[in-house]
Order: structure tokens, then C-alpha cells, then sequence
């Protein structure tokens, strides 16, 4: 009854999709879930913004230590090249014509005992291989009883990047596959200083409009207005600027994986999974900062993965 038809309400990843990575803009149809029906509750939920999972539970096998190969595969503008962000479309150009980049990711057990990515050292390690920044000069906090929320800072300018995931979802629809889809409002703060956590002052009130760089910063509209009176992140109120800061540089992104790998008798057995990952970016200035569902992206880029054991 409920369960199922709350299990109804998004898209199952198939067998089908997981066997051939190489069709990169294959449909998922849908697909009877194994899950228990507590598992099809919490899946529904993660539909709705600010509700799912508190972190994406992997499957066993990927518990430890991995070295990751990562090649882009495909770039894409939906909207036309004008729309997407300048800096975000060179660098994914770029990696789309060079060789593939190599990093290490760690996967460790949270206090339930659920498989969780360590996200501050998978940040931190991802980040530098891709953008060519030396490990030392990369600084990422993170807990994972506060996992949605990660800041990445570069030491040597000051700079600080926050992410904070609004809704996420996972799937195990058969043993040797897995699917996660995560939505993330990004906030670049260049050198204005420290973001995560720290509710902005109640300066100035800010309307999108487009930077430079190719991200979206706020306008200053006024002081006075009564939105200055919210609290929380940055992440969650991109409208907000602190007195003599720069104003952070928004983003809305939603990345989704899919997994496979043989299966094996013990998850520790198993040496290598393949994955294919789809990133796309929205504009903000369009979509409001509201939910992403249905909206086209500006910019979307999809790269191949081989995790093989340390």
C-alpha cells in the first residue's frame, strides 16, 4: 500500500543502466525495490527539500581505502554557453581534453556502524588532484554528526568554500549496484573569511545577479529590509552579506552516482568498482535558490570512475 506507492514516487536504477556506463544519458526505469518499507518512507521523504537520509549509507564493499581514477567524459550547456558559469565551463573543458586525474577516497564506519565517505579527506584529496593545488594548502572541516555541511578553505589566500546538501536519496536496487543523488547550494567566499555555521549579520539584503568569475553574486538592495532578520548559514540564506565582507558567490549543484562492481563473498574481497558521475550546476537567478525539480542546468558534466583498492 503506502510504502510502495511512496516507493513509486521517484526513479529506480536498473539493472539495466548499472550494466553499461557507457550509455551516459540512459533512462532509469523503474524497478521493484528490495528495501524494507521503512527504507521506501525515508526514500520519499529525500524528495522533498530539507528532508532524507542524515548521510548516504554505501554498501559494505566500500569500506576503506581507494585509489580513484577520474576522466570527464562529456561537457555540456543546455542553456547555451553564455548561461553557464565562466570559470566552472573552462575547467570542465579543460578536464574533458586532459588525461584522467588520480586521488585517493576513504570510506569509514559512522557510530551505527553505516559505511559513510569521509567527506573532509575526500575534499580535500579530490580537490587538489582536479585543481592542480598542492594537498598541504587545503584545509576541510566536516563532521559526520553534522554532515551536510562542509567548508574547504585554501590556506595560503584565505579563501573558503562551503557546501551544505539540501536533499539527498540512495539506492541499492541489487547486490554489485549502487545509486546516490545529492543537491548542494555552494557558497565561495573567496577571502571575505569564515562562513560555515555562522549565521550572517543583519546587514544587507542581496538579489542575485551574475559576477565576473561566472558564478552568481548577491546585490545589496537594502538594509532595512526585513529578510535581514533570518538566520543560519550562508548556505542557507545566499541573499545575506556580512558588514565589510565581499558577499559570497552562489551556486546550485546536484550530483548523482551510480556504482557497480562483482560481487564478492566478503565486501573487504572485493578490488575494484566502476562508476559514472553526472554533476550538473543550476542558476540560482532562475531558479530562485528553491527546489531544483525540473529545472534545466546550465552546465552539465559527466566523468567516468575506477575505484581500486590501496
Amino acid at each position: 500500500g503506502g510504502a510502495r506507492g511512496a516507493g513509486a514516487m521517484h526513479h529506480r536504477l536498473s539493472r539495466r543502466s548499472f550494466a553499461s556506463l557507457a550509455s551516459l544519458l540512459a533512462a532509469l526505469p523503474p524497478q521493484r525495490s528490495r528495501a524494507t518499507g521503512l527504507e521506501e518512507v525515508r526514500k520519499a521523504a529525500s524528495l522533498l527539500p530539507g528532508y532524507g537520509p542524515p548521510d548516504i549509507a554505501f554498501p559494505p564493499p566500500f569500506r576503506g581505502r581507494w585509489r580513484v581514477t577520474r576522466q570527464v567524459v562529456d561537457v555540456q550547456t543546455p542553456l547555451g554557453e553564455t548561461a553557464a558559469p565562466r570559470e566552472a565551463l573552462r575547467q570542465a573543458r579543460d578536464s574533458l581534453v586532459a588525461p584522467p586525474v588520480t586521488f585517493e577516497q576513504r570510506f569509514v564506519q559512522d557510530s551505527e556502524r553505516a559505511v559513510i565517505a569521509d567527506r573532509s579527506f575526500n575534499a580535500e584529496r579530490r580537490t587538489a588532484a582536479i585543481s592542480g593545488t598542492a594537498l598541504a594548502d587545503l584545509e576541510a572541516r566536516w563532521e559526520p554528526s553534522n554532515p551536510n555541511v562542509l567548508t574547504l578553505a585554501r590556506v595560503s589566500t584565505s579563501s573558503l568554500v562551503e557546501t551544505k546538501v539540501t536533499k539527498r536519496s540512495f539506492e541499492a536496487p541489487f547486490d554489485g549496484a549502487f545509486g546516490t543523488s545529492e543537491y548542494a547550494r555552494i557558497a565561495d567566499a573567496g577571502s571575505s573569511g569564515v562562513l560555515s555555521s555562522v549565521p550572517p549579520t543583519r546587514t544587507s539584503v542581496l538579489s542575485p545577479s551574475r559576477t565576473v568569475s561566472g558564478l552568481w553574486q548577491p546585490r545589496v538592495v537594502g538594509a532595512d529590509d526585513p529578510r535581514c532578520a533570518r538566520a543560519g548559514t550562508w548556505a542557507d540564506h545566499p541573499e545575506m552579506v556580512r558588514d565589510g565582507r565581499r558577499s559570497p558567490e552562489m551556486a546550485r549543484v546536484r550530483c548523482q552516482a551510480k556504482y557497480k562492481w562483482e560481487p564478492a563473498g566478503e565486501p573487504g574481497a572485493v578490488a575494484r568498482i566502476e562508476g559514472l558521475e553526472i554533476t550538473s550546476t543550476f542558476d540560482p537567478t532562475q531558479t530562485g535558490f528553491a527546489d531544483l525539480s525540473g529545472a534545466t542546468p546550465v552546465l552539465v558534466t559527466k566523468a567516468r570512475l575506477r575505484f581500486e583498492r590501496e
